[in-house]
């Protein structure tokens, strides 16, 4: 007998959770440093893209747009598309230029990689056109695209000194994909303490596309002995291509490492991978959980009651809330009301979910159509005392509800330190964040 019920499983969404794939593409240019881009199409898709995306409601990311009129639809865009090439060239000499589609300008069929090459070759520099149309799918769907492209690029067309040849570092290198700049509020934080752990076991992090990244970094990834997704919605498509171009070794994740079960399991594995010594990373592990655990410590009896009364509800993408139900659940003791998926979910992590909340005889609603509407209707019927999901999930009837924004869109709260989520760091703040959002509520 499963210990959840699905529901709504016949709905179409009435308010998808996601925006097109141009959101996932723009976003995946923030991970770059010294970087340009322009959108091709209308200026709504820029202002969409520009304000939709910033956190706290707060514009400050530029997304030039070319700014798409009727005659330029009738006689084609190239004319324009040059032209904004030429205005972002005066204002922005970076290193790569990237161009992304809408769905004005793939329906009228510019040969847009013409243009990139001619581009390329006038200004010598890499511009890179990337697919990202609204029809192509949403947020993750463009992302997905948006690496698949640069990757396919730098391996297909541009050239740099020792691109051929397989470096052996003195240090095992890893990749990491996963992480979607400002669409994961805790990028930063999360990718720093992921760094901070593998270090320890004297392995070399190079993490492109993780918001630090350069063109210098996606050429040393073709030299990486490891490259790994930490969601398995994200670069599947990514990974089989460097299967294919590269020596490194491969693995995807399916949970996220969140709460202390998870994020051991994602450092042995890795470890495994690398043939790290699995004596000197259980002594790590150890130690580091130890550090935490004395954190969370620090107020526990003003915290426990917290824990032990909290019937939560938690909203957001599969492989994070699955980690984050097991951490709250089995190991601070709280009880499941709603688990609510915001991106598509597998039969098998349904099966993982399944074994999560038999641990200690939880039951919950679980709801697996990517639909606002229907999560705030689930929220309103059963009420909830604490809430792990989004600024657009805070609803005005549950005023004895704690709510913590940890999800895209969160126009409620910015993070301006390394905060992470994941990792041992990650679950001291998590309790933070609880203690925090029930003090508000009580005191």
């Amino acid at each position: 007998m499963k210990s959840y019920e699905i529901v709504s499983e016949k709905y179409y969404a009435i308010e998808p959770s996601h925006s097109c794939g141009l959101s996932g593409g723009f976003l995946g240019t923030l991970g770059f440093s010294n970087s340009s881009l322009l959108v091709h199409g209308s200026s709504g898709c820029g202002f969409a893209m520009r304000y939709g995306l910033s956190q706290h409601w707060k514009s400050f990311i530029p997304c030039p747009v070319t700014s798409f009129h009727e005659r330029d639809v009738i006689f084609g865009g190239v004319k324009l598309l040059k032209q904004g090439i030429e205005k972002i060239e005066r204002v922005n000499t970076s290193d790569i230029l990237f161009i992304l589609t809408t769905c004005s300008s793939e329906i009228i069929g510019d040969d847009l990689e013409e243009v990139a090459i001619q581009e390329s070759e006038d200004r010598n520099k890499k511009v890179i056109v990337v697919e990202v149309g609204g029809a192509s799918g949403n947020t993750f769907d463009g992302y997905n695209d948006f690496l698949y492209k640069v990757v396919k690029d730098f391996n297909e067309r541009f050239w740099y000194p020792g691109k051929n040849e397989y470096k052996k570092n003195d240090k095992k290198q890893i990749d990491i994909l996963g992480l979607i700049p400002l669409y994961d509020m805790f990028f930063r934080g999360d990718m720093k303490e992921i760094k901070r752990v593998l270090q320890r076991f004297d392995i070399n992090v190079n993490s492109f596309f993780t918001g630090d990244c350069s063109v210098d970094k996606v050429q040393q990834m073709f030299h990486s002995d490891l490259i790994i997704s930490m969601s398995n919605l994200i670069g599947k498509k990514t990974i089989n291509k460097l299967k294919k171009v590269t020596q490194a070794l491969t693995h995807q994740f399916s949970i996220a490492p969140i709460g202390f079960d998870y994020t051991k399991e994602f450092f042995l594995k890795i470890g495994s991978l690398l043939n790290v010594d699995r004596e000197l990373i259980k002594s790590v592990l150890e130690e580091e959980e130890l550090k935490a655990r004395k954190q969370m410590l620090r107020g526990f009896d003003f915290s426990k009651v917290m824990f032990t009364s909290g019937r939560v509800a938690i909203i957001g993408e599969p492989s994070r809330t699955i980690a984050l139900t097991n951490f709250l659940l089995n190991e601070l003791g709280m009880k499941s009301v709603i688990i609510a998926f915001t991106s598509k979910v597998q039969e098998y992590e349904l099966e993982i979910l399944d074994q999560i909340l038999k641990v200690r005889d939880n039951r919950a609603t679980v709801l697996i159509k990517e639909d606002n509407y229907l999560i705030r209707q689930l929220l309103s019927e059963t009420k909830p005392n604490l809430v792990f999901g989004r600024s657009i999930d805070r609803l005005k009837d549950l005023k004895k509800t704690a709510h913590i924004t940890w999800q895209f869109p969160a126009t409620n709260r910015l993070v301006i330190y390394d905060k992470p989520y994941l990792g041992f760091t990650g679950t001291v703040s998590i309790v933070d964040d609880i203690v925090n959002a029930f003090s508000s509520l009580w005191y």
